[in-house]
């Protein structure tokens, strides 16, 4: 039998192709950065939000000016208008607002107006009242046109409140409209209720009681996960409720113990101007505790799976709002000390952590994540970096 033989020559040409992939793989699956853009916002970003689409991302600064990123044109920030130039009250809700189909939805007290954001302008303004609903939930049903504000339904032609008796929440918990566009679902924290409502006339269908006269069940959030409704409470549980009757179909404790109980709270899709919480496979969540607790819910065919994430080498960090990259089977997550790190939610590791140059443990990073061209926006203080998943 002939054997070639191995030479000096041939190691070392395996050593050095084994060397040269070796950053190849380091790189692989994780955000490059491609781009430095200069922050030219006026005393600092305090909102930040992507589009549906993943084409665009949109900025507020400090003096509320209106900031908008396009993927179609080279990347840069254009500023397209002053939300109250000539008034010196600063608006501390930041940022109401929805995306819809290609428009940014702007709720301010005295007026609704939309934005085109491929036109840059104004085509649409509405005399939708808020001054009395500063802390209200807001959502654009454009099937129906309607308002929904907290729990009330506003017609669009005349202004006017469909069924003004109709009854309300004791500190409202979320506002999802459910995947037929005609029903939605809201909940109280103190009046320990879920409430079912349809359009066009936001009448009440069902009202369902959590708590009883021995246990208090305070709703902390709900969420809808491919319409199916997740509800966390101050006991610790989170629970799937039938949607028809409010009867437990599941339920898990992650944030309960023998000794105590914290509130679980789903984390938003990003740091979004839709507040409420939907996907269409599984939601974040983590508890209101001194000591940092999160991890995720799955859907199952028949059920959920919990799934707790323990970070190692991350100090006690809250993390505040995370992105699903659904198709990469990843999340980013955005901690309270300003770091971003990129999630395996398979194998349960971190792929990456990026340290922004604004990152000093005093707030979390404003960034976001543009889905169309795989895309990570984030603002520092002085400059606007530009990542790629490759």
């Amino acid at each position: 039998m002939n054997s070639t033989p191995i030479t000096i020559k041939k190691i070392m040409k395996l050593v050095i192709f084994s060397l040269l992939l070796v950053p190849l793989a380091c790189l692989a699956d994780t955000f490059i950065k491609i781009q430095e853009l200069k922050n030219t916002f006026k005393g600092g970003a305090v909102d930040i939000s992507p589009s549906e689409d993943g084409r665009y991302v949109f900025v507020k600064d400090l003096h509320q000016i209106y900031w908008l990123m396009s993927i179609t044109r080279p990347l840069a920030f254009h500023k397209i208008f002053n939300d109250k130039p000539d008034s010196p009250i600063f608006d501390y809700r930041f940022l109401r607002g929805q995306w819809h189909n290609n428009h940014i939805i702007f709720f301010s007290d005295d007026k609704t107006e939309f934005y085109n954001v491929q036109s840059q302008k104004i085509d649409q303004r509405y005399p939708l009242i808020l001054s009395s609903f500063s802390n209200s939930e807001i959502f654009w049903s454009e099937k129906h046109q309607r308002f929904i504000v907290g729990t009330k339904v506003f017609a669009l032609d005349t202004d006017a409140e469909q069924n003004p008796e109709q009854p309300g929440h004791a500190g409202q918990r979320g506002l999802l409209m459910m995947e037929n566009g005609n029903d939605y679902i809201t909940a109280g924290f103190h009046d320990e209720s879920i409430m079912h409502w349809t359009l066009p006339d936001g009448k009440l269908k069902k009202t369902w009681r959590l708590g009883n006269w021995y246990s208090s069940q305070n709703v902390s959030d709900i969420a809808l996960i491919d319409n199916r409704l997740l509800v966390a409470t101050n006991n610790g549980e989170i629970a799937e409720r039938s949607i028809e009757n409010g009867n437990v179909l599941w339920s898990a404790s992650p944030c309960s113990s023998f000794f105590a109980s914290d509130k679980p709270y789903f984390l938003l899709n990003g740091l979004s101007i839709d507040s409420s919480i939907y996907d269409k496979k599984l939601v974040f969540y983590q508890c209101d505790s001194l000591e940092t607790k999160y991890g995720f819910i799955e859907k199952q065919k028949n059920g959920w799976t919990l799934n707790k994430i323990t970070l190692q080498s991350i100090t006690n960090s809250d993390l505040e709002y995370v992105y699903h990259l659904d198709s990469l089977d990843k999340a980013i997550f955005g901690l309270y000390d300003g770091r971003i790190l990129l999630y395996d939610l398979k194998n349960k590791n971190i792929d990456q952590m990026i340290v922004p140059k604004s990152a000093e443990g005093e707030g979390p990073t404003l960034f976001a994540y543009l889905k169309a061209d795989k895309l990570l926006v984030i603002v520092n203080d002085d400059s606007v970096d530009i990542y790629q998943y490759q």
